[in-house]
């Protein structure tokens, strides 16, 4: 699911993705997702029961792992 969030300060707006839709760009698992967030590997955020990934945030994990299959295989050892 893709969620627009508004600031109310500034009325920026991005884009935020929940954990299914953000474990499919990874290509991972939603529980491995779920554990990075825990770790603190990966920002979220806590919306009810939802947990989000802002698209930035997305974007700079992918960027900073260097590819998602690393991110996977270090992850394994874990």
């Amino acid at each position: 699911m893709r969620i627009s969030i508004d600031c109310e300060n500034c009325g920026h707006t991005t884009e935020a993705r929940d954990l299914i839709e953000t474990a499919k760009i990874l290509d991972v698992h939603p529980e491995s997702l779920r554990r990075w967030a825990r770790m603190g590997k990966i920002p979220s955020m806590k919306v009810e029961r939802s947990t989000l990934f802002l698209a930035a945030d997305i974007v700079k994990f992918i960027t900073k792992s260097g590819s998602v299959k690393k991110e996977k295989t270090n992850a394994s050892r874990v």
